[in-house]
C-alpha cells in the first residue's frame, strides 16, 4: 500500500510539472532583436514639439511579432530597451539611462523609436506591458498594458 501511495504521488507530481512546463513554453516569445531609430540615431533635433504622439503598434509577419514603440522625449537622452518576462507577462521597458551627473539633455524635444522583434509566435493571447522609465521624473510611465491576441498566422 505504501509503495502505491508513493507511486501515485510521483506520477501526480510529474504530470503537474509537465502541464506547467507545456503552458510556460507555449506562451513565451523569443526576443530576437531591438532596433533603435528616430532620435536614437542622431536625427535632426527640433526645439518645437514634434507632431508625433507616443505610439505603440503591433505587426505580424510570418512567425515574427514586431512591437514598435515611439516616444516624444527631451533631446540628447540615452535610452536602453529591455525585454523580459514577469510571470506570464511580456514586460518591455524603455529606460532613459542619463543620470543627473551626465548632463546629457539638450533644450529640445525629439521622437525616439524602438522596434522589439520576437520569433516563435503562435496563435493565442500574450499579456504585455510596455513602460518608459522617465529619469527626470524618476517614475515609470505605462504606454500599454493589455493582451496581444494573435488569431492566425
Amino acid at each position: 500500500m505504501r509503495n502505491l501511495v508513493v507511486l501515485l504521488f510521483i506520477a501526480g507530481a510529474f504530470s503537474l510539472y509537465t502541464c506547467e512546463k507545456e503552458k510556460e513554453e507555449a506562451s513565451t516569445l523569443k526576443h530576437a532583436e531591438t532596433l533603435y531609430g528616430g532620435c536614437n540615431n542622431g536625427s535632426e533635433k527640433t526645439s518645437a514639439l514634434i507632431g508625433e504622439n507616443d505610439t505603440v503598434m503591433f505587426t505580424v509577419a510570418n512567425d515574427t511579432l514586431n512591437i514598435h514603440v515611439g516616444v516624444n522625449y527631451i533631446c540628447c537622452a540615452t535610452f536602453e530597451g529591455k525585454s523580459e518576462y514577469e510571470g506570464d507577462t511580456l514586460l518591455i521597458t524603455v529606460s532613459d539611462v542619463c543620470t543627473e551627473d551626465d548632463m546629457c539633455y539638450c533644450h529640445c524635444m525629439c521622437y525616439y523609436t524602438f522596434d522589439f522583434r520576437y520569433t516563435g509566435l503562435e496563435t493565442g493571447d500574450y499579456p504585455c506591458k510596455i513602460q518608459l522609465w522617465d529619469a527626470m521624473e524618476k517614475k515609470f510611465i505605462v504606454l500599454f498594458a493589455g493582451t496581444i491576441t494573435i488569431q492566425s498566422l
